[in-house]
């Protein structure tokens, strides 16, 4: 199953720990194997990495989204040690309280002017020249200052608010980007969409309406 832009989901059932620990090595060996050592992307080689966190009902929790959240935990965690594995501990989940805020502070992140747009310039590496930029949003909170897109966009999508946020995004970059063409600044916007906002019957509609309104070229979004 489908988690984020770069995770997934697997579930067993009646699984001892022992046939849990060779079915996530199994899932690490095909998923290594399945992936080219160096992948290429237009002449640029990437080395893809993939990494497990895993947690055990009934042993850690007895309920789906609290096993997610703690699998999630684990995930982080390998991120932080360059581990492949994790297996859900107590004692990894030292942030538990800092998230439960995050998770209350979230909306009224959106809704207040608590949220900023940064541009990350994308070169053209034949022409040299900067043909468009990406909107990266980042969060100024209050008390806790910046807080990194990896701590509250994988909240925003578990929580549902990851729809408001996008909508935020989009316009705050259109309104950005007519403020540069009537400066005489012709560049692109690519703003990265939410697997979660695909999922929004909505989404397309405002989409849409959103671009008519502040009558952008399409041709002008690259979307990600």
């Amino acid at each position: 199953m489908p988690s984020g832009a770069d995770e997934f989901v697997v579930l067993t059932e009646n699984c001892p720990l022992a046939e849990a620990e060779s079915c996530v090595q199994r899932c690490l060996d095909n998923l290594d194997a399945a992936l080219e050592p160096v992948f290429d992307y237009q002449g640029l080689g990437f080395q893809l990495q993939v990494r497990s966190g895993v947690s055990l009902y009934p042993q850690h929790s007895k309920t789906p989204d609290s096993l997610l959240r703690m699998s999630d935990i684990a995930l982080h965690h390998t991120r932080a040690t360059s581990q492949q594995v994790q297996w859900f501990a107590p004692e990894l989940d030292v942030n538990s309280v800092e998230r439960l805020n995050l998770i209350n502070d979230l909306k009224q992140a959106i809704s207040g002017d608590q949220l900023v747009l940064f541009y990350q310039p994308k070169l053209n590496l034949q022409s040299r020249v900067v043909t468009h930029v990406e909107a990266l949003v980042r969060w100024i909170h209050p008390t806790m200052g910046m807080v990194p897109p990896d701590n509250f966009i994988h909240i925003a999508e578990q929580t549902g608010q990851i729809n408001a946020l996008t909508r935020w995004v989009i316009r705050t970059a259109l309104n950005q980007y007519n403020e540069w063409r009537a400066e005489g600044l012709d560049l692109g916007v690519a703003i990265n969409i939410s697997a979660a906002n695909l999922k929004d019957p909505d989404f397309y509609g405002f989409l849409c309406e959103t671009i008519q309104e502040l009558a952008v070229p399409a041709e002008k979004l690259p979307w990600k």
